[in-house]
């Protein structure tokens, strides 16, 4: 009878084990939510894309974004390596400039702790006449720290149905 409880609690001991392996690995598993808000082309200097994004990290592990680059007729653009300004307002009373506010782009890795959101201004140099203003889709290659590279688009019908795209 002892035998018989001591090879119960054995399997039942091996079965929780295996349990916890594959919980284990997948809290691990890289859960990255990518929203892009808006993007515009600016024409003034050069074709400047700037994109306001949003990166949530999903998963119970720290995420650090270390490459993004935008692919367009299959060129690779890396993210524009100075700040520039990506927004910019005054606030005035009467005409007098109380406030000047300005927004630069982000040129940094991105780290992101677990369960942690954050927006950020993106800036790519592109060819003159690559992207126009009322482009349908742009696709992205992101690298991370934890896996491979990922390839993902936005297009139109995303940004009508469900504006996130998704990369787990």
């Amino acid at each position: 009878m002892l035998e018989i409880v001591s090879g119960i609690l054995g399997i039942l001991g091996f079965l929780i084990s295996v349990v916890n392996l594959y919980f284990f690995f997948l809290a691990r598993k890289k859960k990255l939510s990518i929203c892009i808000k808006q993007f515009r082309v600016n024409t003034d200097y050069a074709d400047m894309l700037t994109v306001y994004i949003r990166f949530d990290n999903l998963s119970e592990m720290p995420i650090s974004i270390t490459q993004i680059r935008l692919i367009v007729d299959g060129k690779y653009y890396d993210v524009f390596p100075c700040p520039m300004i990506a927004v910019e307002w005054k606030s005035s009373d009467n005409g007098k400039i109380l406030h000047d506010y300005a927004i630069a782009t982000h040129t940094d890795t991105i780290n992101l702790n677990p369960l942690e959101s954050a927006y950020k201004y993106l800036a790519f140099q592109i060819p003159r006449g690559s992207v126009s203003v009322d482009e349908k889709s742009l696709t992205f290659e992101i690298c991370t720290n934890r896996g491979k590279k990922v390839q993902k688009s936005r297009s139109e019908e995303r940004r009508v149905g469900k504006e996130c795209i998704a990369l787990c």
